[in-house]
């Protein structure tokens, strides 16, 4: 499918916003007791916050368009928590830059499935623009400091973890567009949600499943920290749920309808920049890393545009 250059354009500034909003989770997680406990926020006031909006505008019944891709559905909010426990997994075990450093392969990944379950055509280009992104996150994140010499099997495991983390989240970006595919040619869908704006609430919808997923796979064993929460926890977390989770959630899904073989999706890599930002606004903690691998990032950016413009 072909799309417009004003169609893309917008992608791509969804993209970028959906890639700040989701930079700001730290900001939220480290006011919360501790990260899987914030996970279980997320994923409960990520998924009140879009049942209200669907409920209030009386479009409750756009989730019926995902009836014929109900399995792909299931798929990604499955594949969502288990992008969440093995990432944070390997940040227990082998620390934050190595554990972030894999988990952003994924657009590596998302590229090779892409091509294999979606038979996109990947330039070679882009796999060195995402390369690029990729050394550029190495930089940010220093796993090198998170290297520890003594190798054991529950090093092993967290390495395979987090890079596991990386690998299903790249496979999730291919469900995510066969969803899509698959919604576009249901007729019925087509003849009573047509047009942009309704589109946007298919993808608003769809985080329903990402985020009720999160909830029920962790609730049970943290309800009794949710039920406690102070005030000051409650609106932390409330604020988690949408600011970095339902908002850019879907901003990206949108997005992710335009992509043409990741140039939308690598947009999203502002996420590390603009976590460590807020670091350093927030806790002094800007690095000369931060800038270095910032420039790769936006130099493979500025290269996958420039193609496209000259396309």
């Amino acid at each position: 499918m072909t799309f417009s250059s004003k169609e893309k354009n917008i992608a791509r500034i969804q993209a970028l916003i959906s890639g700040i909003l989701m930079g700001t989770v730290g900001i939220f997680v480290s006011n919360l007791p501790n990260s899987w406990i914030a996970v279980c926020a997320r994923g409960l006031f990520g998924f009140l916050f879009i049942f209200l909006i669907l409920l209030f505008t009386k479009n409750l019944k756009i989730i019926k368009v995902f009836r014929n891709s109900l399995v792909y559905v299931i798929l990604t909010g499955l594949n969502n928590v288990i992008v969440i426990s093995c990432y944070f997994y390997g940040i227990t075990t082998v620390g934050m830059g190595i554990a972030a450093f894999l988990l952003y392969t994924n657009g590596i990944f998302g590229l090779f499935f892409m091509r294999i379950f979606l038979n996109e055509k990947i330039k070679l280009f882009k796999w060195i623009c995402f390369g690029i992104a990729i050394f550029g996150v190495l930089i940010i994140m220093e796993p090198w400091n998170s290297i520890n010499p003594i190798i054991n099997n529950t090093k092993i495991i967290g390495y395979s973890s987090s890079l596991a983390s990386g690998i299903f989240l790249g496979l999730d970006f291919s469900i995510k567009k066969k969803i899509f595919k698959i919604i576009r040619k249901d007729q019925n869908y087509l003849n009573n949600y047509s047009g942009k704006f309704n589109i946007g609430l298919v993808n608003i919808a769809l985080v329903l499943f990402t985020t009720i997923f999160l909830f029920i796979f962790t609730f049970p064993f943290l309800y009794k920290y949710i039920l406690n929460f102070n005030f000051n926890q409650l609106i932390i977390s409330i604020l988690l749920g949408i600011i970095p989770t339902a908002i850019p959630f879907a901003i990206f899904n949108y997005s992710l309808t335009k992509d043409e073989g990741g140039d939308i999706i690598i947009l999203t890599y502002i996420e590390p920049i603009v976590a460590c930002i807020l670091g350093a606004v927030f806790y002094s903690e800007l690095k000369m890393s931060t800038l270095l691998g910032g420039i790769f990032i936006v130099l493979a950016n500025i290269i996958i545009l420039l193609n496209d413009k000259n396309n």
